[in-house]
């Protein structure tokens, strides 16, 4: 990494040799493989599951420890914290700081962040104008296999979430406080749908070659009624995990769509004003975050919407 790159860490902004050669970053997909019988394989790509940023160097200086300490004391308090470096910017939590004293003033430290949320602005943004669309038909499709599969949790589940998705006007430009909740009931219907996959899966994993069970020895015709009802939850099941894994892939989009913007106070009337060219579209940015005020205290990372409100700087209640 070249020794003129920024390393921000909340309040924390790593200088000279504490600024390391390299930061890995980047993830995996999230994917559920069902290898169905007959040689099948459908996978299902669940979201992004972003690897932790790790990274070390070395603190110099007559106030190395004094340095160290606001280190190690903002890993104690386990706050949130915005981490951005070049074009990269994430919300972290510390999971582990380990600083080695080997003099007052010179001291290596290896430190490891938890991915709270990416707020990398996409190299090519999301096409928004059909999001209300697309989760519309998805949840469409995934109500229609929740009565197959004839498990009252589910049902519940998906009936609590369905409801809460129903509410939400437009999903364009919504704000976190919006979409969070809507991804933790997600995530229950998800573990829900998960848990009666495997036990399925367990069930018909006695039964042999599905497609000739009449040749099982000692098959009976309840059992051949028994396994032949598991592979039509089997396959309701599998439909439901792919049109989750969209619909929560479509509220990522939501959280990602826009411009993000790193910054130490001043006020959302100037973001407006430099990301819009209208300075009452504040309003929209302020909507986005949670925001009452268009002051900004402290460093925050913020959430440009690509598109502004036509509120003419009456933020909505």
């Amino acid at each position: 990494m070249p020794p003129d790159t920024t390393v921000q860490l909340g309040p924390f902004a790593f200088r000279e040799t504490e600024v390391p050669e390299k930061i890995p970053w980047g993830g995996k997909q999230k994917c559920a493989v069902h290898d169905l019988i007959g040689g099948v394989r459908q996978v299902d790509a669940m979201g992004r599951a972003e690897r932790d940023i790790a990274w070390g160097g070395l603190i110099m200086g007559p106030d190395a420890m004094d340095r160290a300490l606001q280190l190690d004391t903002l890993r104690a308090q386990g706050n949130a914290l915005a981490l951005s470096w070049g074009r990269l910017s994430y919300l972290v939590v510390i999971e582990d700081f380990e600083p080695v004293y080997e003099r007052y003033y010179q001291i290596p430290y290896h430190i490891n962040c938890l991915v709270v949320a990416n707020n990398t602005t996409p190299a090519a943004q999301p096409d928004n104008t059909n999001l209300d669309d697309a989760i519309s038909d998805d949840m469409t499709s995934a109500g229609a296999m929740v009565p197959s599969v004839g498990d009252p949790t589910l049902t519940s589940l998906w009936g609590t979430f369905s409801t809460a998705v129903g509410a939400v006007t437009s999903f364009v430009n919504a704000a976190g406080s919006v979409i969070a909740p809507l991804v933790q009931m997600l995530a229950a219907v998800q573990a829900q749908a998960a848990f009666l996959e495997t036990a399925v899966e367990s069930a018909l994993s006695g039964v042999g070659a599905i497609g000739v069970l009449g040749a099982v020895p000692g098959m009976t015709v309840a059992d051949m009624s028994a396994a032949i009802g598991a592979l039509d939850q089997m396959q309701a099941l599998v439909a439901l995990a792919g049109y989750l894994g969209r619909i929560g892939a479509n509220f990522g989009a939501v959280s990602q769509s826009g411009a993000t913007v790193v910054t130490a106070g001043g006020d959302l009337i100037a973001i407006a004003a430099a990301q819009y060219g209208q300075a009452q579209a504040w309003t929209t940015i302020a909507a986005a975050n949670d925001l009452s005020d268009p002051v900004i205290q402290g460093v925050q990372t913020l959430k440009v919407p690509s598109t502004s409100d036509q509120n003419d700087g009456v933020l909505e209640s």
